[in-house]
């Protein structure tokens, strides 16, 4: 606790208990870190003491102030806005006398300004010659509310004006889209990330080996179903009799005359060193 603290005494008359208290509480703080001062029970039976202030509350420590009231715990009422917006709005425009007025108001605020200050509107507006436009802000709360003035007066409509400023506000609380707006006006989805290389060579070599993985199983279960038939083949060899060779029968030297005449009548021609004879070719 710091600051400036007054004490009623008001019942206490006797001046002799008076100091008596003063005493006692000058002896009960001299072991107190921070400096503090006392003054005299006045004639009202009060007295006031001043304590230095060593740290932050314990209310101020633990939480803050309201966004709403701005710590004062009251806000204006509907009306009363209304109205100190209603005169903001009139001493810029009677000001400038062109261009263009933007009023960002909650979503009552604009509905007592359009409705229950339409005249005085429009007669502001022909008047001083600005144009004057009301913006209501679902997001807004009083008493919350935003003036622009656009010198130029050239702007889009209103209603995209609203869908601009809501979406301002989307971004700053931290989200990227806001999906009541339009299409158009919506982020484009960023390109997907392309994969390394590497990845790309694993990916595309997989099916491949797969496909090698099963060429060497087929040829392996190949090779197994072969292996048995071989092996057979092998041990009826080794325990088989050796072939004899054959002698062919005694040819006559007349027996060849004749068959060399024959192939010469019937138009056989020879090819040489290869001992065979062309019975195609003829005379």
């Amino acid at each position: 606790m710091g600051g400036l603290v007054v004490i009623d005494f008001i019942d206490m008359a006797d001046n002799q208990h008076q100091k008596e208290v003063e005493k006692r509480l000058v002896e009960s703080t001299k072991y107190d870190r921070a400096r503090i001062q006392f003054t005299e029970i006045s004639k009202f039976g009060l007295m006031e003491m001043s304590r230095q202030r060593l740290r932050p509350s314990l209310e101020e420590s633990t939480g803050y102030k309201c966004p709403r009231c701005h710590g004062n715990g009251m806000i204006r009422d509907l009306r009363s806005l209304s109205l100190s917006i209603m005169r903001q709005i009139e001493q810029i425009a009677l000001t400038h006398r062109s261009g263009e007025l933007q009023a960002e108001v909650p979503n009552d605020i604009a509905a007592f300004l359009l409705n229950e200050k339409r005249d005085s509107l429009v007669y502001l507006e022909q008047d001083s010659g600005t144009r004057i436009t009301i913006l209501p802000h679902s997001h807004m709360e009083s008493p919350d509310y935003q003036l622009h003035y656009n010198p130029e007066g050239f702007a889009p409509s209103s209603y995209e004006r609203i869908n601009d400023s809501e979406e301002e506000q989307t971004n700053e609380r931290g989200y990227d889209v806001n999906w009541q707006t339009a299409d158009n006006k919506r982020p484009k989805q960023q390109p997907t990330r392309k994969l390394r290389t590497d990845v790309d060579n694993v990916e595309n070599t997989a099916p491949q080996k797969t496909v090698h993985k099963q060429e060497k199983i087929q040829t392996k279960q190949a090779q197994a179903s072969t292996a048995q038939p071989q092996a057979v083949a092998w041990l009826s060899n080794l325990f088989a009799p050796t072939p004899q060779a054959q002698t062919a029968e005694a040819i006559s030297s007349q027996e060849v005359a004749q068959a060399i005449e024959d192939i010469v009548n019937n138009g056989g021609q020879s090819l040489g060193s290869f001992g065979q004879v062309d019975m195609s070719a003829k005379v």
